[in-house]
């Protein structure tokens, strides 16, 4: 049996049912000695283990959703989704990326319609705490440039920059988790959407809420849009929007990718 055959072969038998172990195939077998124990308890340790420890993987990278939901209730949800989605590389940083997709479309799931946007947000934090770093936009690298040409200026979010948009409070329900229940719990039917960027401006992952202005002015740019004509299409719903603050701001918060040497001066 070639072993990219084996491999294959191996990977569909520990994902899928349980009983499938009890009858591995005739060149599994030939290719597997069974020893002392027999081959189908054997198999059924790696599928446990397998199975068990990516489990854990996506509990440490969802603690919000366990929060939420329970022990009893979070084993379902991994195993279930380790077994439909098991993953394709060994670099497990972002295995569980589309759990939120996959919370969307599970049935027992649907009586807690804010798990995706919690789920978002807790991969919104993995993303920020792995990206690349990037060097960041500062105050000084604008100062070189002449006011007449800033509109002509490109942003780009830096790689660990995460925008997300919910109708639930996922701030405060973080809190509320953070603090085991022990204050009381947001109120989930508020109505209106919120904004939320979430970071790594140093070692630690920061939340920042943001106005609705603010999301979409770092949307516009982060497409190419100079900021002269982001800032002209935005003024349209909001005349009072503060550029200057807003610039400001997200210099502190690091938000923006330190230009590049080709910039207006």
């Amino acid at each position: 049996m070639q072993l990219n055959d084996f491999q294959s072969e191996f990977k569909e038998l520990m994902l899928d049912q349980p009983e499938a172990c009890k009858n591995p195939s005739s060149a599994m077998k030939a290719t597997l000695v069974a020893g002392k124990i027999p081959l189908h308890e054997r198999l059924d340790v790696y599928r446990t283990n397998i199975v068990g420890s990516l489990s854990e993987t996506l509990k440490n990278s969802f603690p919000l959703i366990l929060g939420l939901v329970g022990e009893e209730f979070m084993d379902v949800l991994t195993r279930s989704y380790v077994m439909q989605r098991p993953p394709k590389s060994g670099y497990l940083h972002y295995y569980g990326d589309d759990f939120p997709a996959f919370l969307e479309d599970l049935n027992s799931a649907q009586s807690l319609p804010y798990l995706p946007d919690v789920a978002r947000l807790e991969t919104a934090m993995n993303r920020a705490y792995y990206a690349a770093y990037d060097d960041g936009l500062g105050a000084k690298d604008l100062a070189v440039i002449s006011p007449e040409k800033l509109s002509e200026l490109r942003l780009h979010i830096k790689s660990d920059v995460q925008l997300i948009c919910s109708p639930y409070p996922l701030i405060a329900l973080k809190e509320f988790i953070d603090k085991d229940g022990q204050s009381e719990p947001p109120d989930l039917n508020q109505g209106g959407m919120r904004y939320i960027m979430v970071s790594r401006p140093d070692t630690d992952v920061l939340i920042t809420p943001l106005e609705a202005s603010e999301h979409k002015l770092i949307s516009s740019l982060n497409t190419g849009q100079t900021l002269g004509n982001a800032l002209e299409s935005l003024i349209q719903d909001y005349e009072d929007f503060n550029i200057q603050f807003f610039l400001e701001k997200h210099i502190n918060l690091v938000t923006f990718k330190r230009l590049t040497t080709n910039v207006p001066i």
